[in-house]
């Protein structure tokens, strides 16, 4: 079954008739005879029975119909939808690290719903090695992990970099500048206070897909929106 059998098809329907079908198609009346055969011989069933100098559709052929217009209805949308001047739409399948979900990705990701109310967004959260896993695996378009891994297939965008802040009890005395955490605070887990680095955010993506609008549109406003902060 063809997308081309399918178009003959609803247009013999719309005509009445195969030669005025060749007409909107631009084709000759053979080639649709035999095409609508085949299809014919594929489903198993006839779609077309003669009555006088036309076609009049069979009980099978309504029903077949039906889903046909659905395809094609559905071919033209996804048509529409790559159009460069087209606004992002369908799915989008976003995860996240829990620090960042419940931290500053919220009001993205309503900013993001109101500014493309016709993207379905599926948001999800996992451990920074599920995440990565599942973007190389296609099974999110994107992701915000806090680490990088040498995935070869992955690619980072820098969006955001937490400050650490560091929380203390009143006896630890004033502390207004690094020096004065000198004698007052060894290792923690093992690293020096020094080596404790701010939190660096990342968005990632698989490199292998190919366009797609609405993680494009979402990739930009989280730089735009976090790089604010």
């Amino acid at each position: 079954m063809e997308l081309s059998q399918l178009k003959m098809f609803k247009a013999v329907v719309d005509q009445g008739s195969i030669a005025k079908a060749s007409e909107i198609l631009h084709c000759v009346p053979s080639n649709i005879t035999s095409r609508i055969k085949l299809l014919e011989q594929d489903l198993g069933v006839e779609l077309f029975m003669r009555k006088g100098r036309g076609l009049v559709i069979t009980p099978s052929g309504e029903i077949f119909l039906e889903y046909v217009c659905k395809i094609l209805a559905f071919c033209e949308e996804a048509r529409r939808a790559l159009e460069p001047s087209s606004e992002p739409s369908g799915v989008l399948r976003i995860g996240a690290i829990e620090t960042a979900a419940t931290g500053r990705l919220p009001a993205v990701l309503s900013k993001f719903h109101q500014d493309y109310p016709a993207v379905q967004m599926q948001f999800s959260t996992g451990t920074w090695q599920q995440l990565v896993s599942d973007v190389a695996d296609h099974k999110l378009d994107g992701a915000i992990v806090a680490t990088k891994s040498d995935h070869p297939d992955i690619s980072y965008l820098n969006i955001h970099r937490e400050s650490l802040v560091l929380i203390a009890s009143p006896f630890a005395g004033k502390l207004s500048n690094p020096a004065d955490l000198k004698g007052k605070i060894g290792d923690i887990r093992g690293y020096e206070f020094n080596e404790l680095l701010p939190v660096q955010n990342y968005f990632i993506k698989n490199n292998a897909m190919g366009v797609h609008r609405a993680r494009e549109a979402f990739e930009t406003l989280l730089f735009n929106e976090l790089g604010k902060i």
